[in-house]
């Protein structure tokens, strides 16, 4: 069996631009090859950026949705639950 390695990180001053517009890194999910990092753009919501072999492959934003929301479809992702 694999082991996963799952890490939180709070990085309140780093920004990043994301779907033209900045947001700040909440956490992120990491397995092997896949990661995903749950943000919060600056109109206030949630999403995640997807990541395969430290290559982008896709942002996705959940309007009306939760941090908790988010958090859960990186977690999916990276146990091969959610497919991008």
């Amino acid at each position: 069996m694999k082991s996963l390695k799952t890490t939180w990180r709070g990085m309140k001053n780093e920004t990043h631009r994301i779907n033209g517009s900045f947001s700040h890194v909440l956490s992120e999910f990491i397995k092997d090859s896949l990661k995903a990092e749950v943000w919060k753009t600056i109109e206030g919501h949630y999403g995640v950026r997807f990541w395969k072999n430290q290559v982008w492959q896709k942002d996705e934003v959940y309007q009306g949705h939760s941090e908790v929301y988010a958090e859960s479809a990186a977690e999916n992702y990276v146990f091969g639950i959610k497919e991008i």
